[in-house]
């Protein structure tokens, strides 16, 4: 292997720098008008050895270069997708950072200073720019006028953008939509001249939530509600109740109290809202303070990510007759009632209906606190949070006061441009018409067969791996290979989107007009109620239906059903492309595919057995030495420490995450030399890069993560996300890869190269 060294560059493809000739066969000129003279015996034979001298060079040169010209040039891809490759991956490199003192500053630095984050931003990565790509490819199609004979669901979803797209209708509206929805929930105390407690229900407010609660609101006020597989039953839906979701971006953000400058501004915002929908000034700042210690309150009875990393503690099943007796304060029976007898659910409910309780420590405590809280402080926190979750969708003037929240919060300044915004919406909410519209306009269908032989290589590594694992018993090894022989993938688009009628079938009851507000609450109420009748229906696990559309940059595990997701989207450069080197193929979707495999290993994918159901299916032995290998993992990652804030990661909080991208490095890298092995010969280098293709394998990989993030992104994720940030995200992999301390020849105890490194799979 090659070591890379600072700032050395190649000319003419040559590895010393300088320009070496080589001379064909026919620049060789012999000149002509000598004789011969006579000579001694001894002259003679030298001569003649002379001649055969000058021959056989000639013949070595000939055959050197045709050697050349046959295999040298299959050694140095000169085609133009092998130069705009190379200098993409070039173009981002900072050759002033030795590859060994800092892989994600020598990957990245020359992105990150070329790069600045744009100002609706809170964040900018190369991601970023897939986003972006997908949704301008999206724009394309969404504008295109309405044709004659198009599907009708393609028809809906440029009906449902255009609603979106048209400012002067929804501002000359004002905030009339959202005061006439308000009064579904008892109205919103704090604009309601006369409000009486008799016009609030808990009861019903909550279940009308339910109702409209699908992935733009995600309001969950209180407590949630929503059906899933039952996580010990696989192939049967179940009621889950849980805890709630907040109006900041998590329980972590109230735990310092009211005084805190984020809650405060959060605070702001509510005052100034509540004034723009009709309150005076001195009620709204008295009923927001009310409602906002309310708020802060149900953070703190809340439980922690830390301490909901044990499915089977998660797991409280019981009958609706049982939860009564529970939590007799509240009607559950007809809560759920309301809920599921509801046109179009339709399905009957009585008191021995079995549902899960995820946090009952949680609800005990909940309504210890609703004993003492006022129904007009209840009914505000209601009505403000679906006000807060509609703030983007209505006036000027409340986007532009959301907007200098998210200032003070996530440090963006501007407001998300509308086309961006428009299209973003309407991809999640018709996510397979959208997702048709996508794969028509840009998609290349033959990514999906290359994707799927990546799958089952990555899939045959783990395998192999499991066999090399040393704390695992045999027992248990032979479990395991059961359950990654039985992941299932859905790659790219379902085929039937691509039938007309089965897409219009999808969307028969989505009826949409000219105004968008009311759009929207037709969408979330279309796919609330498909998700709540899935509790009369059985999983189906190769479903597309219940994770991402295809114009979805993202990929997924999941733990119920054991399949893995690739939307079309995110089979795009640069992660994937087919005029990439298989280096650059597999240190992008291919380490993502190793993640995701891995993710059904780490610590709470290990929870599932290979139907999806959990339980204990590792011996009490390997349970505990795996708890120790992750605990490596976990106690590396804690002492991280990220520069844009001076805080440390949550080791415990992301160590999924962090199991997943130190399997999936790994997992790419014998994948890729595997697929070397088998093929023969290795893969002609790209031009003017000192790098081999297992150095560029872990280059496409750290490249992929190469972003800029604002101080208050770099706190949102250390308090919510189970994600590590970028930086540490390639910088941890890379320090636990033995392969990449091999290929880079980093010196044991460099940065990149500790002598402990964690490795779980």
């Amino acid at each position: 292997m090659e070591k890379v060294n600072k700032a050395r560059v190649v000319e003419e493809n040559n590895m010393t720098g300088s320009k070496n000739i080589l001379v064909a066969p026919e620049q060789i000129i012999f000149e002509e008008g000598g004789c011969i003279k006579r000579r001694s015996h001894l002259e003679k034979c030298l001569f003649v050895f002379v001649i055969l001298f000058v021959l056989v060079s000639i013949g070595l040169l000939a055959a050197l270069i045709i050697t050349w010209r046959s295999g040298d040039r299959q050694d140095v891809c000169l085609t133009e997708d092998c130069v705009k490759t190379a200098a993409m991956i070039s173009d981002s490199l900072d050759y002033s950072v030795e590859p060994c003192d800092n892989f994600y500053d020598f990957a990245c630095g020359n992105w990150r200073k070329k790069h600045i984050i744009p100002e609706d931003k809170t964040s900018y990565g190369i991601i970023d720019e897939l986003f972006k790509t997908v949704d301008i490819a999206l724009k394309n199609a969404l504008e295109k006028k309405i044709m004659p004979g198009e599907p009708e669901a393609v028809t809906k979803t440029k009906t449902l953008y255009a609603s979106c797209m048209n400012s002067t209708g929804i501002e000359s509206r004002g905030v009339q939509p959202l005061l006439s929805f308000l009064d579904k929930f008892g109205r919103w105390p704090v604009v309601t001249s006369g409000w009486r407690e008799a016009d609030f229900n808990f009861v019903d407010a909550m279940s009308t939530i339910t109702l409209y609660n699908s992935f733009k609101w995600d309001v969950l006020p209180v407590f949630s509600t929503v059906v899933k597989a039952d996580t010990k039953q696989s192939t049967q839906y179940i009621i889950y109740i849980n805890q709630p979701s907040f109006g900041m971006p998590g329980r972590e953000y109230y735990l310092k109290g009211r005084n805190d400058t984020m809650v405060k501004a959060y605070e702001d915002l509510a005052v100034k809202v509540a004034v723009v929908l009709g309150a005076t000034q001195d009620d709204a700042a008295k009923q927001m303070e009310e409602m906002v210690d309310f708020e802060v309150n149900l953070a703190n009875i809340s439980v922690s990510l830390e301490k909901r990393r044990n499915l089977t503690a998660l797991y409280n099943k019981m009958t609706i007759s049982h939860l009564q007796s529970i939590y007799p304060q509240f009607e559950w029976l007809r809560y759920f009632q309301a809920i599921f007898q509801t046109k179009g659910v339709d399905i009957i409910i009585n008191d021995s209906l079995f549902i899960i309780n995820e946090v009952p420590e949680y609800f005990s405590r909940l309504f210890q606190l609703l004993s003492s809280t006022p129904p007009r402080i209840l009914s505000n926190y209601i009505g403000w949070r679906i006000t807060k979750s509609f703030l983007t969708d209505l006036t000027n003037e409340l986007d532009n006061l959301n907007t200098n929240y998210k200032k003070i919060i996530f440090g963006t300044s501007v407001s998300v441009p509308r086309w961006q915004k428009c299209a973003e919406y309407t991809k999640n909410g018709l996510k397979m018409a959208a997702g048709r519209m996508f794969v028509d306009e840009t998609f290349d269908k033959a990514a999906k067969d290359n994707i799927m032989v990546m799958i089952d290589n990555l899939r045959s590594v783990f395998k192999e791996q499991l066999e090399c694992n040393k704390w695992m018993d045999e027992e248990t090894k032979q479990v395991a290979r059961e359950k990654v022989d039985a992941i299932g993938e859905n790659v790219g688009y379902p085929d039937e989107i691509l039938d007309n009628n089965y897409l219009n079938n999808l969307y028969n009851n989505y009826e949409y007009g000219d105004n968008y507000f009311e759009n929207i609450l037709k969408t979330e109420y279309e796919l609330s109620i498909e998700a709540l009748k899935r509790l009369n229906i059985p999983v189906d696990r190769t479903s597309w239906s219940y994770g991402f559309g295809p114009a979805t940059v993202n990929a997924n595990y999941k733990g119920e059903t054991n399949y893995i997701e690739f939307p079309a989207a995110f089979l795009q450069p640069r992660y994937y492309s087919k005029t990439y080197p298989n280096s650059v193929n597999y240190g992008g979707v291919g380490m993502v595919i190793g993640h995701e495999i891995t993710h059904g290993f780490d610590d709470l994918g290990r929870q599932y057995d290979k139907n999806g159901n959990v339980r204990q299916w590792w011996t009490t032995q390997v349970i505990s030495r795996f708890k120790e290998e992750a605990q490596c993992v976990i106690d590396q990652y804690s002492n991280f420490t990220v520069p844009e804030i001076n805080l440390n990661i949550n080791g415990i909080n992301t160590q999924g995450e962090n199991i997943a991208d130190i399997g999936g490095i790994k997992q790419a890298y014998q994948a890729y030399r595997k697929w070397i092995k088998e093929r023969g010969m290795e893969e002609a280098r790209l031009p003017g890069l000192i790098f081999n293709h297992d150095q560029l394998l872990f280059i496409s990989f750290a490249q992929t993560f190469c972003g800029n993030m604002r101080a208050e992104e770099a706190k949102q994720r250390i308090l919510t996300e189970y994600h590590s940030p970028d930086r540490f995200r390639i910088i941890g992999a890379c320090q636990n890869s033995e392969d990449f301390s091999r290929v880079f020849e980093c010196p044991v105890n460099s940065y990149m190269n500790p002598k402990r490194k964690c490795s779980v799979w």
